[in-house]
């Protein structure tokens, strides 16, 4: 992503890197940020409530920024911006440690699988990855939503996303960044206002992202 670069591969175990499980560690006392890790975290939940878009989303105008891509224009988010303002609420934000002198490379498919526990039958849950910057500007790799249509209220399911794959390479001291949200612009949602859904995590059930390190 985000070069003219073209690579060839057989076929797709050839492409595909080994995956890395990350877990969803315990947002910080009084914030909605939490890290990206390999250590497995103790329990916590993390309430999302349903609302208006936060900036984190797929696009501005699809078919315009689609085109800017390909010309290795990618827009750059402004990730402090995530949980702010009328988002304060309605995201919650994971981050990795900066990538090593070597960079890291992502290369085939990325899942997410978090707890999620809503007050509603139906709830629609966004993810979004992010490549961080070293001055905090963020560059989407990838995305998927997720749509609970027969649960039961209060009932924990552990959600699956199978975000689109990519191939991307994180050069050193850039991160990854998981935003969770609740809505986005490019997809329709079964979320009513004001409803909650809480993403958690525990030493049995721990929410985790795996990815294709190549």
């Amino acid at each position: 992503m985000h070069t003219r670069a073209r690579h060839a591969y057989a076929d797709w175990e050839e492409f595909a890197g080994e995956p890395q499980r990350l877990h969803l560690g315990a947002p910080q006392p009084g914030s909605r940020r939490g890290p990206l890790t390999t250590d497995r975290p103790s329990a916590w939940g993390l309430p999302l409530q349903a609302g208006p878009s936060t900036p984190a989303r797929v696009a501005d105008a699809v078919i315009l920024s689609g085109l800017l891509e390909r010309y290795v224009l990618p827009k750059r988010y402004l990730t402090n911006h995530f949980d702010q303002g009328t988002a304060q609420q309605n995201a919650g934000i994971w981050t990795t440690g900066p990538a090593g002198l070597d960079g890291m490379r992502l290369r085939g498919a990325l899942r997410l699988r978090p707890n999620l526990a809503s007050d509603a039958d139906k709830a629609t849950v966004m993810a979004y990855l992010f490549a961080i910057d070293p001055l905090g500007g963020g560059y989407i790799l990838s995305h998927a939503p997720y749509t609970c249509h027969k649960g039961q209220a209060g009932t924990p399911v552990t959600a699956e996303f199978d975000l689109r794959a990519t191939d991307s390479f994180l050069p050193a001291g850039w991160r990854l960044m998981l935003v969770v949200d609740t809505a986005d612009p490019f997809h329709d949602d079964a979320n009513q206002p004001g409803t909650v859904t809480t993403v958690t995590s525990g030493d049995g059930r721990a929410s985790h992202l795996d990815l294709p390190l190549a």
